[in-house]
Formats: C-alpha cells, sequence, structure tokens
C-alpha cells in the first residue's frame, strides 16, 4: 500500500512540475509579444509578475520533490533546494513589473 502513494505522489508532483513550466514558457513567449496575463482589474488583480513568480516558486518545490524521490539523499536535496531558491531570488529582483496604461474617455455617456 505505501508504494502506491509514493507513486501517486510522485505523478501528482510530476504533472505539477509540467503544468507550472508550461505555463512559464506560455508567459515568457506571451511577454516577448508584450502580453501580459493577470487576474482581475489592475488596481486590484494579481498582476504578471505575482503569477510568474508563483509559478517559478511552485516548479521550484515540485523540482526539489521530484529530485528527493529519486535520488533519496539529503544531500543532493539540499543542494537542488539552495539552487531552486537562488534562482528565485535572483528572478524576483532582476524582473521588473509591467506597466499598465488606463485609457479613459472624455466624453460623458448618456
Amino acid at each position: 500500500m505505501k508504494v502506491f502513494k509514493s507513486t501517486r505522489s510522485f505523478q501528482l508532483w510530476f504533472a505539477c512540475f509540467i503544468f507550472s513550466v508550461s505555463i512559464l514558457l506560455l508567459m515568457v513567449f506571451l511577454s516577448m509579444k508584450e502580453i501580459y496575463l493577470q487576474i482581475g482589474f489592475p488596481p486590484g488583480g494579481i498582476p504578471h509578475y505575482l503569477l510568474k513568480c508563483l509559478f517559478i516558486f511552485s516548479t521550484c518545490i515540485s523540482g526539489i520533490y521530484l529530485i528527493h524521490s529519486k535520488f533519496r539523499n539529503k544531500g543532493d536535496t539540499a543542494i537542488a533546494a539552495f539552487f531552486s531558491l537562488a534562482i528565485t531570488f535572483v528572478y524576483g529582483l532582476l524582473s521588473s513589473e509591467a506597466k499598465y496604461t488606463a485609457f479613459t474617455s472624455h466624453r460623458k455617456l448618456q
């Protein structure tokens, strides 16, 4: 029974890793075309930068779990965790927030 739980957990983390990497690649491609994703409206929504950070974080966490489940070595897991968190931190420092422009009409609607 324990093998089933371990295999099921590995499949779940692998799916999470693939989904996160796919969304990150989509976001990078769209960013190159100057299209930014967000949830909600700009004043109160979740901006592109935060979505990208969340997907990077989920990619790091699922990648660390996959490395740990493959090698079962705490040293390899610690090294992977350190590099993943360092890359996330450096990305957070170097990336910039998207600039939004709100267009308004001078004409009043009746």
